[in-house]
């Protein structure tokens, strides 16, 4: 195979390479003034060329020995990604200005960050794909830790760093395990030896197989792995919140249906992830029910959602990825949509209780009609896209998975309900708004009216993801 052909099956993840070099270097010799607004101009620029050439090019196959793989399904995800790292940008930009914190590297780890996200989700390879998770997971912590002078925020980083240590450790004895049992670092459709797999008593495979995919759970939040996300997720800056509830979950799903899309009749591993998805669900809803503060429910309302798109990981027929891909999108723009509300009616505060919100429709209608869109989007109210995307979810699970499994996820999804309308609850309750609402900057209010009007297009025109994939 040309060299040509391999370079343009990665020229999106060089195009972010390149960003990351540059900005490094820009940064330093830019003045400050002019370094806060160029660098995250110049971040979104390079953002978007590499989300342009994932549109025009539509080549499909295998690079690097096998060590990279390009599809258009997996190309969705990248987009997926890059406008999840477009919005972190938009909503970033303010928030650290007002926080006074005039760290450039913030934008260079974001677009690191992009290109592990990246590398992740393009790989059929172990050794690949844990590059491409710790660049994503070291990035991370150093964004969450960007209010360095902030105990919240730094204790946050470092318990994230040490169970997101903990968990690559779980990860690397299962790839371990499965290479003994195997003999290859190769995963996927047309690569594993699926004879191999049919033998339940390969203790290699059986142990392997759970401690790699329960490394992955620790990643996704899923319960009950889930314990640090609350309070890594309460202790971070709220626009990098927006971030790791959302791009995270959307890399380590995708790895979690290559993974098993060839190998889920392979018994244990199956079963074990149905116990992961009940158990996220009904943890994820119930704790968020207990909640007092805002970002403390988003969490566990995460962990919910980890549950239900990890049923689709298992029961899954061949337009599976399109569904998947459907349901992250409409999470992806509910979630950060949310979160920018969040950054603009918390001027003055990190953290908002639920009681804090009173008075809130009468100080900006406008922020609680739009906080009230994203939040039915997430609960899967009718006319939202997140209606349609758990009705996609049910319609793929069901036939496969059958009454047991469709029946708990719209009991669970019906939970849900009450938390998300008791939050919507509390913010038309009359009385005194008492912190101050940000005056719209334009970078703020282009990244919910973004997350907005796309919500109300793939609402209009739900068949945009078949379409790009190729399922259409």
């Amino acid at each position: 195979m040309d060299i040509d052909f391999q370079l343009a099956i990665i020229l999106p993840e060089l195009v972010i390479a390149g960003g990351v070099i540059f900005l490094s270097v820009a940064g330093l010799f830019l003045r400050p003034n002019l370094r806060m607004w160029v660098i995250p101009l110049l971040s979104i620029a390079f953002m978007l060329v590499a989300g342009a050439v994932l549109i025009i090019d539509s080549t499909s196959g295998y690079g690097f020995h096998k060590l990279i793989v390009k599809r258009r399904e997996l190309d969705f995800f990248k987009l997926i990604i890059l406008l999840g790292g477009v919005l972190t940008t938009l909503i970033s930009t303010r928030y650290l200005q007002r926080r006074s914190i005039n760290y450039f590297e913030f934008y260079v780890m974001l677009l690191a960050a992009m290109l592990g996200a990246m590398i992740a989700v393009s790989t059929t390879h172990f050794l690949t794909l844990l590059v491409g998770i710790e660049i994503l997971a070291i990035t991370s912590y150093v964004m969450c830790a960007i209010r360095r002078y902030d105990r919240s925020s730094v204790e946050a980083a470092f318990k994230y760093f040490l169970l997101g240590s903990f968990s690559t450790a779980f990860i690397l004895f299962g790839i371990g395990f499965m290479y003994g049992g195997t003999g290859q670092l190769h995963f996927g459709v047309d690569i594993f030896p699926n004879g191999q797999l049919n033998n339940s008593e390969n203790l290699f495979l059986v142990i392997g197989g759970i401690m790699f995919l329960g490394g992955l759970a620790f990643k996704l939040a899923a319960a009950p792995f889930h314990f640090w996300a609350a309070d890594v997720y309460q202790g971070a800056p709220t626009a990098v919140m927006a971030f790791l509830i959302s791009v995270p979950k959307i890399v380590f799903l995708v790895i979690f249906y290559n993974f098993l899309d060839s190998h889920i009749k392979f018994a244990p591993w199956g079963v074990f992830v149905l116990i992961l998805a009940n158990i996220s669900m009904l943890v994820g809803n119930a704790m968020a029910f207990l909640q007092k503060d805002i970002k403390r429910l988003i969490a566990f309302s995460s962990v919910a959602h980890s549950g239900y798109l990890l049923l689709i990981v298992i029961f899954h027929r061949s337009e599976g990825m399109a569904v998947l891909g459907y349901y992250l999108l409409a999470y992806l723009l509910a979630s950060f949509g949310m979160l920018a509300i969040i950054i603009k009616i918390s001027a003055d505060k990190e953290n908002i209780l639920l009681g804090e919100l009173k008075g809130l429709f009468a100080s900006s209608p406008r922020s609680v009609f739009l906080l009230s869109f994203f939040i039915l989007s997430l609960a899967g109210i009718p006319l939202t896209a997140g209606f349609f995307g758990k009705l996609f979810l049910f319609y793929e699970i069901a036939p496969i998975g059958g009454f047991w499994i469709g029946g708990a996820m719209i009991i669970n999804s019906i939970i849900s309900v009450g938390y998300y309308i008791l939050l919507i609850g509390h913010l038309f309750k009359r009385g005194v708004f008492e912190h101050s609402v940000v005056a719209d900057s334009k970078n703020l209010e282009m990244a919910y009216w973004l997350a907005f009007l796309i919500s109300v297009g793939i609402l209009l025109w739900p068949q945009v993801v078949n379409t790009f994939m190729g399922f259409a």
